[in-house]
């Protein structure tokens, strides 16, 4: 399972590992517990990354910022600027909360896809 405490809180997974006391937002370990638990499959632990021969994700990012840049001078006329008229907070927040619908849509596709796989089901989108 995974801690939801920040790095250098001296409480981790419910242990004390440091000197203080726990500042990050959970009252009691009970409450730390059912966090984790709601959360249970969306978070789970993951090995360190492999090195590998793949393209380099940043660099994948910096480009789709440089599309972005460019389909928004070429839509809008204009570049994102701060003081331009618009709430830039609402914006990225409603931004956020889209992202947050297409990544919970993929991972349950994902679940989805490993049910399927395990009872022999060729067609998890099949809607019967």
């Amino acid at each position: 399972m995974f801690s939801l405490h920040r790095p250098n809180c001296p409480v981790q997974d419910g242990q004390p590992v440091g000197e203080g006391r726990c500042s990050c937002r959970f009252a009691s370990n009970a409450e730390e517990r059912r966090v984790k638990t709601a959360l249970t499959g969306v978070g789970e632990h993951q090995q360190q990354p492999l090195r590998n021969d793949q393209a380099c994700v940043q660099d994948m990012v910096i480009a789709d910022i440089d599309e972005r840049k460019r389909v928004g001078l070429e839509r809008y006329g204009t570049l994102l600027q701060p003081f331009n008229g618009r709430d830039m907070l609402l914006d990225a927040y409603q931004e956020a909360l889209d992202l947050a619908i297409y990544l919970r849509g993929a991972i349950e596709e994902r679940r989805q896809c490993a049910l399927a796989a395990d009872s022999g089901d060729p067609d998890p989108a099949r809607n019967d």
